[in-house]
């Protein structure tokens, strides 16, 4: 069974059913003879509007009634839970993104890119790399360009598509780090690097993001944004000065912004915990990620950590299926949302993060 699972303003969830399915239901059963007449809609009381929640549902399946039930009960532990980060307004903030981004995700619509720059480390206007990596969806059966009429994106058998590459500037290939930031710019793991000169390379960036953001909603993903932002508007990518979040209702063509250090914030309940990239990708147990500090490498492995998030459970639920009984105990029995961290998950600082 399919429900959707919404966010109203004030944190809470709630399980919902959409407006059309309560209306099959009705004439469902009506027609085999179940009830005399269609049975009336429920009261306007009952009906959440994208006004009332804090961005759209996301879909939710369930595949028993004892999943469902479950379910339901996750969700009131969840409604009592609220009030324990209530205060956190960035956490709460981050969650709703984290719900917005598996609701988009799941319509698979547009492209996703996550995009990394490493600089001179002696010298940060000096931009020595980048990488990219995409995933879009296109339909299976080849050919089919439009939808047939009266056919939705939704019933189009879709396959994703990834892309990827590795892009290093010509005239600073003697501008090597090691000192401070590791030096992996000669291992790219995922293809052949491209030596481009630097009028080509600050070209082929703006072509690429712009060639995306016109065809659809485009999705930039950081895994801490600033920093990448700033190479951007240094870069003068057009468009760049608009990035958005990813709003309430679907975007539309444009550039939107998804940032998996937040979002892995959320995931563990602590907005004041900024973790990097090799250390989420550890604890989200997605592995080979051999080579940190290679743009190409970099951008990768952001794009399998929103991958890992975004097609997972619920929020609180995919924080229990990852770390079973590891949250804060609050209020005698009541668990929190922050993951206590055993030594063991812990264990494996990298010294350059």
């Amino acid at each position: 069974m399919e429900v959707f699972m919404a966010i109203i303003h004030n944190g809470e969830n709630r399980l919902c059913f959409s407006l059309k399915q309560v209306s099959y239901a009705r004439y469902w059963l009506h027609a085999y003879g179940l009830t005399s007449e269609p049975l009336p809609l429920p009261s306007s009381y009952y009906l959440l509007t994208l006004n009332d929640l804090r961005g759209p549902p996301s879909p939710t399946t369930y595949k028993t009634v004892a999943e469902l039930r479950n379910a339901l009960k996750d969700v009131g532990k969840h409604n009592k839970r609220v009030k324990t980060f209530a205060g956190d307004s960035a956490l709460g903030g981050m969650r709703t993104v984290f719900e917005r981004v598996r609701s988009v995700w799941g319509e698979r619509r547009g492209a996703w890119m996550a995009i990394d720059f490493e600089g001179w480390e002696r010298d940060h206007t000096i931009i020595t790399e980048f990488g990219w990596s995409l995933v879009r969806w296109e339909p299976e059966e080849s050919g089919v360009t439009e939808l047939k009429e009266g056919e939705k994106m939704d019933e189009v058998a879709l396959k994703e598509v990834r892309e990827e590459g590795h892009w290093t500037v010509k005239e600073y290939a003697a501008y090597r780090n090691g000192v401070f930031v590791k030096d992996n710019r000669d291992n790219y793991d995922f293809g052949t690097t491209e030596v481009l000169p630097k009028v080509v390379f600050k070209k082929r960036i703006g072509e690429l993001i712009a060639k995306y953001a016109a065809e659809g909603p485009l999705y930039l993903v950081f895994h801490d944004r600033y920093g990448d932002v700033k190479y951007l508007q240094q870069l003068e990518v057009p468009g760049i000065e608009g990035l958005l979040a990813i709003p309430n209702k679907p975007p539309g063509p444009g550039l939107y912004c998804v940032d998996t250090k937040d979002m892995f914030s959320a995931l563990e309940g602590d907005s004041a915990q900024q973790r990097g990239l090799e250390r989420v990708c550890l604890l989200l147990k997605i592995y080979g990620f051999n080579h940190a500090h290679n743009a190409g490498n970099d951008a990768h492995f952001t794009m399998e950590a929103l991958r890992a998030m975004a097609t997972g459970k619920p929020l609180d639920s995919q924080r229990e299926e990852r770390w079973p009984n590891q949250t804060q105990v609050l209020f005698g029995q009541q668990r929190g949302v922050k993951v206590e961290w055993t030594e063991r998950d812990l264990d494996s600082d990298d010294e350059y993060y």
